[in-house]
């Protein structure tokens, strides 16, 4: 039987994610990701498989040395099958967002938690859907020139975004933000138990 309750290592270095933990009273140390290629395909009518082998890709490059648990994540967003990644630049961010508006797309996460010292691993995904207002082309053009749309899956966040840009959300906010933070806490438990 393992003794103490081991330290949670984020393979990440996302400020919402760090956010997240530190809101829910998760301590963590953040350690650098060390996956160079994150392959996912452009279409894919299920990508929880895929969201699930990578972030277990990013555990296991990147626990050699941290004694704990290590935690790996990966985000996407999932329009008719499309899978709509970072914008490469403020174009393809409008771009991205004009597809979205006015429709519905879902936001899924899978992540991966590896307790080093048992070898015990989990992992999980978590669905959400966000349906978008119809958005015209100022809309689109004030928010990219606003809230920095390039470092975010789908061009958006869901923490900044203006009330005008979303219509409805079904599921978790924080799955959205990129962490599906009671699914993970959930799955913390699983791993303590044992």
């Amino acid at each position: 039987m393992l003794s103490k309750k081991p330290k949670l290592y984020l393979a990440s270095e996302s400020p919402r994610r760090h956010a997240l933990l530190r809101q829910y009273g998760i301590p963590f140390t953040v350690i650098p990701n060390l996956l160079l290629n994150e392959i996912l395909p452009q279409r894919c009518h299920n990508i929880r498989p895929f969201l699930r082998q990578l972030a277990t890709e990013k555990v296991m490059t990147s626990k050699n040395g941290f004694e704990g648990i290590i935690l790996g994540v990966d985000t996407s967003v999932l329009w008719q099958d499309e899978i709509l990644g970072k914008p490469r630049d403020l174009e393809e961010a409008q771009t991205i967002l004009k597809k979205l508006s006015g429709k519905t797309h879902d936001v899924i996460s899978g992540f991966c938690l590896l307790d080093t010292r048992s070898g015990k691993k989990i992992t999980r995904t978590e669905t959400s859907q966000v349906t978008f207002n119809a958005l015209d082309k100022e809309t689109i053009n004030v928010y990219c020139q606003t809230y920095k749309p390039l470092d975010k899956a789908g061009s958006y966040g869901i923490q900044d975004c203006p009330e005008i840009l979303i219509k409805h959300l079904k599921g978790s906010v924080e799955n959205v933000m990129g962490l599906p933070i009671k699914t993970l806490q959930k799955a913390l438990r699983e791993l303590h138990a044992n």
